[in-house]
């Protein structure tokens, strides 16, 4: 029957490392998001050792880990002794790996026999001042905790960290440690079944190397009859430099029409927008001021940004209605806006186009605030009665003109009239019936081009302005 056992330990361990070797795959891939830096603690799963454990106490057999009477769980060793998860103390798995390590948090027996374990390690890197630091460890209540304790009353109070510039003295049993830089949770909800997450942060002192884990509280009061020991194993301990920081970007503006995706990127939080959403993302359409409230549950920390995002108007481009023209004319695609970027459906980048065959046409223009419009005409050709005198359809005078231009025709409906210069632009667009008179007072000395769009084609007139 034990052989059965340490087969099924050995299968059990094999599978769970291949879930640990999926388990660190994937959460590297996660931390290029998270909010953590680099781990400043060695070894620590307590994967690595320089031994293999054989008996109790032997915490430093597990590289860059020490402390007096501690002890090192490793599945190397023999099943009910030190080993994983068959051990004197109880049965667990490891929270990763196949190792980890058990301390007496706290051992109470009368009010004056105050007995406490801890384990220490020396950090890769000193503590910086003024920089913040989040702490993980993974604890667990060791299943014979209850045998120990000769009352219904199990001894919890709190773990935590104390970082100090030199090593904690090692001593039976261990004083309070008051010294240094502390943090501490309370664990009235462990039990020995499940692995907890103890996560805490603080701002360093500066020139803190050495970590102690244990118990640094004035226990609390119990019962006369309570006497017992809290055993608590402790797996995955982590010291990182870390930020709650995040930014939305600078203040921007935008071209109407754009919108802008705000996200924090940070995973771990818990997202309040402006408008009581929660969502990882934002997405922006319209101006506004937007915010962010990020909350860590595991710190218990909460951090905010803020946005402004305004928006451009729009560049405005019309080449007009579709038209269609007689055999052999052209027209001129004109916007007569010159501080434009143009773009024509053939790559060329002039403000103008001649058309000379029927087609689409299309033009995209790009303003200084790089805002884009774009427009299309449809051009279509004719064969055109010829034999009409244009004359006896349209007529101007005065040609010259001075203040005034009287145009007639034989219209029964209204038509859009064009006035250009030789510049090519138009600067003056209405539309005519029978008689119409166009003020010139205003125009400058020189030829103009009129263009009157017929239901069958652009009749083209000049005169000239004195």
């Amino acid at each position: 029957m034990w052989q059965d056992l340490l087969i099924f330990v050995s299968n059990m361990t094999y599978f769970k490392n291949i879930l640990y070797i999926l388990f660190v795959f994937f959460s590297l891939n996660i931390q290029g998001q998270q909010i953590l830096g680099v781990n400043l603690i060695n070894n620590p799963s307590f994967e690595e050792y320089y031994n293999c454990p054989y008996t109790s106490g032997q915490l430093y057999e597990s590289k860059y880990w020490w402390g007096i009477t501690t002890e090192y769980f490793n599945a190397c060793a023999a099943p009910g002794g030190v080993s994983v998860p068959v051990n004197y103390d109880g049965f667990h798995y490891a929270h990763t790996g196949v190792a980890y390590a058990g301390c007496v948090l706290y051992w109470y027996a009368n009010p004056s026999y105050d007995y406490r374990e801890t384990i220490k390690t020396k950090l890769k890197d000193t503590l910086i001042a003024n920089k913040r630091y989040c702490t993980n460890f993974y604890t667990t209540l060791a299943q014979f905790t209850y045998t120990y304790t000769q009352s219904t009353y199990i001894l919890l109070d709190s773990i935590g960290m104390l970082f100090t510039k030199d090593s904690v003295q090692d001593s039976v049993p261990l004083p309070i440690l008051s010294n240094g830089t502390r943090v501490q949770n309370i664990i009235s909800n462990l039990d020995s079944i499940n692995w907890f997450k103890i996560p805490n942060t603080f701002i360093a002192n500066g020139g803190e190397l050495y970590l102690t884990i244990g118990n640094f509280n004035n226990v609390i009061s119990y019962p006369s009859d309570a006497i017992g020991a809290t055993y608590v194993y402790i797996d995955d301990v982590t010291v990182c430099e870390c930020s709650f920081k995040f930014s939305l970007g600078n203040d921007t503006t935008l071209c109407i029409g754009q919108s802008l995706t705000l996200n924090p990127n940070m995973p771990n939080a818990v997202f309040t927008w402006q408008d009581g959403s929660h969502g990882s993302t934002y997405k922006v359409t319209q101006a506004g001021t937007y915010w962010v409230r990020a909350y860590f549950a595991d710190y218990n920390i909460t951090t905010y940004d803020t946005i402004n995002v305004a928006y451009y108007t729009n560049p405005i481009i019309n080449l007009g209605n579709d038209t269609t023209l007689c055999s052999g004319q052209s027209l001129i695609l004109n916007d007569t806006n010159q501080n434009y970027l143009y773009l024509w459906q053939d790559s060329s980048t002039n403000p103008t186009y001649n058309v000379t065959q029927q087609g689409f046409y299309w033009v995209k223009v790009t303003d200084s605030n790089n805002c884009t419009a774009s427009d299309t005409i449809n051009i279509m050709y004719k064969d055109c009665d010829t034999t009409q005198n244009i004359d006896n359809i349209i007529s101007i005078y005065p040609n010259p003109a001075t203040d005034n231009l009287t145009i007639e025709t034989n219209f029964n409906e209204e038509h859009r009239l064009e006035i250009i210069n030789l510049l090519g632009q138009t600067i003056y667009t209405t539309y005519i019936g029978r008689k119409s008179i166009i003020n010139t007072s205003n125009y400058s000395c020189g030829l103009y081009i009129l263009k009157i769009y017929t239901d069958n084609e652009i009749v083209v007139k000049k005169f000239v302005k004195e």
